[in-house]
């Protein structure tokens, strides 16, 4: 009798101690499905269960369940959107338009938000997403919003989606009291294929008319039929005498006012606001912005302004900047923006910063590659020959394809032969420059070659072809 109760309490016990752990795993395979879509491929995971719930037996119950994975995945995003880290907001707000549709309910609520980031990066991501549900909402916000940079992004997302509802809160938007908006508001008519002459909707002239079919094309206000060039040129050359341009002064100053600002966001307001001006008159502000403020994401559109602005007194402390600035990001923006201006005065520091720092050794070719300053050829055949770090000499061959110079040609050919590590990159800037002397180095590469590289093969094809 004892036996028997005593094998009862065992088997109960065991059944109870089988169920426990089963519940266990239960949770922990649940838990481990919302880990997985926390982590970098958790978009794949959440759209690979979205295509199960079209064909799973159980529809409604497996729909539930990624529908709640979903809603705290847009949950979690949303809350990275006020991280201090710029890096940070901006893959929460990559990875939401990765989402879409589900994502905008969540960011329409947020567009009320009291962090200005906030509502900016939800205008940003809705934007990109393109979903019609925002255009009440982000009228709303460019209509009645306090701050002026966060009206400006919302005339914009308005239109990057394009939806003529919006129109009639964009021509209101042209009186808006910050040049910057009504800019934008112009710009955002002008994608919609509305061109505004002046500062009001009586000065317009239409792409399309969705209310008239037989619209044949672009119409003036005496009814004659204008072309899209004619009313771009014509928006162009009013624009200067616009009463928008006859403020541009007072946005200057109230923008270097903001340059001061405690807050980043007004900061980087102002200094996209100075980079669309033009006005050289802040060439110096923004530099001082570049060296001190101590928001990165600030300094490095600060340095986008100064080559928006293409001044050429900003050469001389833009190469500062790109040799001894703290932050890579800013330097590696210091090589674009050298690039972009071609001023033959970068070069020595680019191929200086080619030679030494690795961080911004790419940006660094690029920029060379821009300028084309022929005086940069021999530096670099000289790096490709003869620098003990193969990857600097990868960059210099990629550089000096890109430049087609044919000083280059014998020196690349011989990095071909005998540069194991890079001789792939010489064959890909051979095909590029595109001279016929490379024809018989790389035939011969290619015949003795166990396994043929796809680039020798196409450099060769690239030069015969060009013959």
């Amino acid at each position: 009798m004892l036996e028997d109760k005593r094998r009862y309490m065992l088997s109960l016990a065991l059944i109870l101690a089988v169920s426990l752990v089963f519940s266990l795993v239960c949770v922990y395979s649940y838990r481990s499905r919302y880990d997985a879509a926390e982590s970098e491929d958790s978009l794949e995971l959440i759209e690979e269960g979205e295509r199960s719930d079209e064909t799973a037996e159980t529809d409604d119950q497996h729909r539930f369940g990624w529908e709640t994975i979903i809603s705290w995945r847009v949950s979690s995003l949303i809350e990275k959107l006020e991280d201090g880290d710029r890096d940070v907001q901006k893959k929460a707000v990559k990875k939401l338009v990765k989402i879409g549709g589900p994502a905008v309910p969540a960011l329409i609520d947020v567009l009320d938000s009291g962090n200005i980031m906030v509502r900016i990066n939800a205008i940003d991501a809705l934007a990109k997403i393109g979903d019609y549900r925002a255009v009440e909402p982000l009228i709303d916000v460019m209509l009645n919003d306090e701050v002026f940079w966060v009206r400006m992004e919302a005339a914009e997302a308005l239109g990057e989606i394009g939806d003529l509802r919006a129109k009639d809160a964009l021509f209101q938007t042209l009186q808006d009291e910050d040049l910057v908006v009504r800019k934008e508001a112009k710009e955002a008519l002008r994608k919609m294929g509305i061109y505004v002459f002046g500062g009001s909707s009586n000065d317009v002239t239409l792409d399309h008319q969705n209310d008239a079919d037989d619209s044949p094309g672009n119409i003036d206000d005496t009814g004659d039929t204008i072309s899209e060039e004619s009313s771009e040129d014509i928006d162009d050359n009013m624009s200067e005498e616009s009463p928008e341009d006859a403020d541009d002064a007072r946005s200057f100053e109230t923008c270097i006012e903001l340059l001061d600002s405690d807050r980043h966001w007004e900061r980087e307001a102002a200094v996209k606001c100075l980079g669309e001006i033009g006005d050289p008159r802040a060439v110096e502000p923004l530099i001082d912005v570049i060296k001190h403020d101590e928001i990165i994401w600030v300094s490095e559109k600060a340095t986008i302004a100064l080559g928006e602005i293409g001044d050429p007194r900003a050469v001389e402390p833009l190469i500062d900047i790109l040799l001894h600035h703290e932050q890579f990001m800013v330097r590696e923006k210091a090589a674009i923006v050298l690039g972009e201006m071609g001023d033959p005065r970068a070069v020595e520091p680019l191929i200086y910063m080619l030679k030494n720092d690795y961080l911004v050794r790419e940006k660094a070719a690029k920029a060379l590659v821009q300028i084309d300053d022929p005086e940069a050829v021999e530096p670099l055949i000289d790096i490709l020959l003869h620098h003990e770090d193969y990857m600097v000499r990868e960059t210099a061959t990629i550089a000096l394809g890109g430049m087609g110079d044919s000083r280059a040609v014998e020196p690349l050919i011989y990095v071909l032969e005998n540069d194991r590590l890079v001789s792939k990159e010489a064959a890909i800037a051979l095909g590029e420059i595109g001279d016929p002397r490379a024809l018989e180095p790389l035939k011969e590469v290619i015949e003795n070659t166990p396994v043929h590289n796809k680039a020798f093969i196409e450099a060769y094809t690239k030069i015969e072809g060009s013959r």
